[in-house]
């Protein structure tokens, strides 16, 4: 696999565990619309291996984090901080 693909991959793994994070059970429950519950590793293959289905995911979590950031983070791994403070989209994190 080409280094997009990866760092897809991993932008996606960061996706989920930042929605897992979320302060505020209606965004993991909006994120399963696009994202399966509990997924696999091919789930996230499968997003990763087309640029166009992962800019589609990486928009809608980019809507969802919007929407829900008012509610924070609660207790986020240090990778998932790290990359929601990429966004410049204000948030509390709650520890």
């Amino acid at each position: 696999m080409n280094n997009n693909y990866e760092i897809r991959l991993d932008n996606i793994k960061l996706m989920h565990e930042t929605m897992l994070a979320m302060n505020n059970e209606d965004a993991y429950m909006a994120w399963i619309w696009e994202m399966p519950d509990c997924p696999t590793e091919g789930d996230f293959a499968w997003f990763a291996e087309d640029e166009e289905k992962y800019m589609e995911l990486y928009n809608y979590f980019v809507k969802l984090l919007r929407r829900y950031a008012k509610d924070g983070l609660y207790k986020p791994s240090e990778s998932v901080r790290d990359f929601v403070l990429n966004f410049g989209i204000e948030i509390e994190i709650i520890n």
